[in-house]
């Protein structure tokens, strides 16, 4: 647990949270024949660190076209209501969608990305 000195940014948490999180892919794609993590799992096991940092985490979703294709923009945000300093740090990453994947319809596409 971060020391009252550290409480006061939030990067101090963010990184308390990231060397402690383990979460395995524990989820099996007989299809591709590949082991992935669902975000299910990666929340599952950041809770306890959440509750233990009182850091909140909220995620975002957003479909953006950009040129001619759309894209998933992905905003993740780690929050800690009672610092003084900056009390948020953000991500933001980008997923693509295929034109086409064997054995998948155009919403399965997007699902997947």
């Amino acid at each position: 647990m971060p020391t009252k000195k550290e409480q006061k940014n939030i990067i101090h948490h963010l990184n308390y949270i990231q060397v402690r999180l383990n979460a395995p892919k524990g989820q099996k794609n007989n299809f591709g024949n590949y082991s992935y993590r669902s975000l299910e799992d990666i929340f599952q096991a950041l809770k306890p660190l959440l509750s233990e940092t009182g850091c909140t985490i909220r995620a975002c979703d957003k479909l953006e076209l950009i040129g001619d294709r759309y894209y998933i923009k992905s905003i993740v945000t780690l929050d800690h209501p009672d610092l003084d300093d900056t009390n948020s740090v953000s991500s933001v990453g980008y997923a693509r969608e295929s034109f086409e994947k064997k054995g998948m319809d155009s919403s399965q596409i997007t699902g997947s990305t």
